[in-house]
C-alpha cells in the first residue's frame, strides 16, 4: 500500500533517489494527481495546496527486474541450496500427518 507522506513532514527533494523528472502521487484541493517536484514546480505544489505526496507503485516490469536481480544473487542462490539440503541435513520427515485421526497427507 502507498505510504502518504505530509509536505510539512517531509518533501521529495529529501530522497535520496531525488530525480528532476520523477513522478510523485500528490494530494491537495485538486484532489489524487501526479507531479514532479523540483525548484519551480515548488511553488505549484504550494499554489494547488498539496499537502500529502507518495512514491508511486512499482510496474510489473520494475518487479519483474528486481526479481530476476535477486534470483541471480549471491544470497539468493545460498539460500536456495540452504534450504534444498535442509530435509536432509536434520532428517525432517516428508510426510505430514494430522493429529485429529492421524491421516498421512
Amino acid at each position: 500500500m502507498t505510504e502518504w507522506i505530509k509536505c510539512s513532514d517531509r518533501l521529495p527533494d529529501s530522497e535520496p533517489d531525488f530525480n528532476v523528472h520523477k513522478v510523485y502521487l500528490t494530494f491537495g484541493i485538486l484532489g489524487i494527481g501526479a507531479s514532479t517536484y523540483d525548484n519551480p514546480n515548488k511553488r505549484v505544489w504550494i499554489f494547488q495546496q498539496i499537502t500529502h505526496w507518495a512514491l508511486p507503485p512499482k510496474t510489473p516490469d520494475q518487479i519483474e527486474k528486481e526479481r530476476e536481480e535477486y534470483e541471480k544473487s549471491d544470497y539468493c542462490k545460498a539460500l536456495t541450496r540452504y534450504v534444498n539440503h535442509f530435509f536432509e541435513r536434520y532428517s525432517v520427515p516428508l510426510n505430514l500427518t494430522d493429529r485429529k485421526d492421524d491421516k498421512t497427507y
